[in-house]
């Protein structure tokens, strides 16, 4: 999970992984909430989901990666929000 301001707003992003019920693929998936929101039930800002076929070998950064940038198509986010969750996530993806 990355919390990251983005100027206007501080957003949580969340990644799961898991298989599709109907083949078995595996997947990731990412979704956007607000973060300064203290609800049980948080509202979805965005949402990118990563599929894998049944033929290829997954790859969770892959699948992060793919999921972010559809979730940030989703969210309608201008370009220094964009850059500011990249820079969170490669900063905190970034092995020493």
């Amino acid at each position: 999970m990355l919390v990251v301001d983005i100027g206007t707003d501080k957003v949580k992003v969340v990644f799961q992984h898991f298989f599709d019920t109907t083949d078995g693929a595996r997947c990731t998936s990412c979704d956007i909430f607000p973060a300064d929101k203290v609800d049980p039930l948080p509202t979805q800002m965005a949402y990118g989901k990563a599929r894998c076929s049944l033929e290829d070998q997954y790859n969770k950064e892959t699948g992060r990666k793919i999921s972010l940038a559809r979730a940030l198509k989703d969210g309608k986010y201008d370009s220094d929000q964009r850059t500011k969750i990249w820079e969170a996530y490669w900063t905190k993806t970034t092995r020493k």
